[in-house]
């Protein structure tokens, strides 16, 4: 029997960017256990972005493209890696760690940031329809203030059959004034000393209806959910908010379990 497992993408480190793809899985009757795959690598080194899978295809949006923010995505059918990756462009501006999740035949993307004299953090999202080839614009979530509230950084994952259940995430207007070009050359060192609360990472908990189109929020805001980078996984009704950052530089290896049953 053999159990699958997840597919590693691209991302870097403090020398290198990387284009390799790999899928792990585990088989029970070998001895060995774990099985590595090598599928084909992606046509550029590329870090920072949302990966999902849709059906039989694996897509990697946005990131950064051999250091550069990207406006694309590439998708690449598992049951044919002779076709290769295939490019197609998204509208609107790049997107550095957005989240991506996919449900009922179609793809969502949500947040993202470009860099530079020209920075930017984006707070609506897209939705890809791979039959059309078509996109759409998905509206913002909102605070509790009613503003429009960015993902960048943080997670999706689709739940049933019409949710898409969203965390964590760096504040819009904190992250955009850090992430300019101004911002870097006076206090980067600045920044990065603040304590935990001044940096107002999302604290909510949030769904999207893809059938509504709407937005809503699960439960109240707690300061558990206030984190950047971190992973969801769905196992039944209940949901695992794993590590991440509380702050730049500073992660966590605790393990929120929220439960999604009324």
């Amino acid at each position: 029997m053999c159990i699958s497992a997840p597919i590693f993408i691209g991302g870097s480190n403090s020398s290198d960017r990387f284009s390799s793809v790999l899928s792990f899985s585990f088989d029970c009757m070998k001895d060995s256990g774990l099985i590595c795959e090598t599928l084909p690598p992606l046509p550029h080194a590329v870090d920072n972005m949302s990966a999902t899978l849709l059906g039989d295809t694996l897509y990697v949006l946005g990131g950064n493209r051999n250091g550069i923010p990207s406006s694309s995505m590439f998708s690449l059918c598992l049951d044919n890696y002779s076709a290769g990756w295939t490019e197609v462009p998204f509208p609107g501006r790049p997107r550095a760690q957005p989240v991506c999740s996919s449900l009922l035949g179609k793809l969502y993307v949500s947040g993202g940031f470009t860099s530079g004299g020209d920075a930017s953090v984006s707070t609506d999202g897209l939705c890809y329809h791979p039959e059309s080839g078509q996109w759409q614009v998905v509206k913002a979530p909102l605070t509790t203030k009613g503003e429009p509230l960015t993902l960048t950084g943080g997670a999706s994952v689709s739940y049933g059959d019409v949710l898409l259940i969203c965390a964590g995430g760096v504040n819009r207007d904190i992250f955009e004034d850090a992430i300019s070009a101004r911002y870097q050359m006076v206090r980067e060192s600045e920044y990065l000393l603040q304590p935990i609360e001044w940096y107002r990472f999302n604290d909510q908990l949030l769904a999207y209806n893809v059938r509504s189109g709407e937005w809503i929020r699960i439960g109240v805001p707690s300061p558990m959910l206030a984190r950047a980078g971190s992973s969801l996984v769905v196992f039944g009704d209940i949901l695992f908010y794993i590590g991440g950052e509380l702050k730049p530089g500073v992660r966590t290896p605790g393990i929120c379990r929220i439960s999604l049953q009324k």
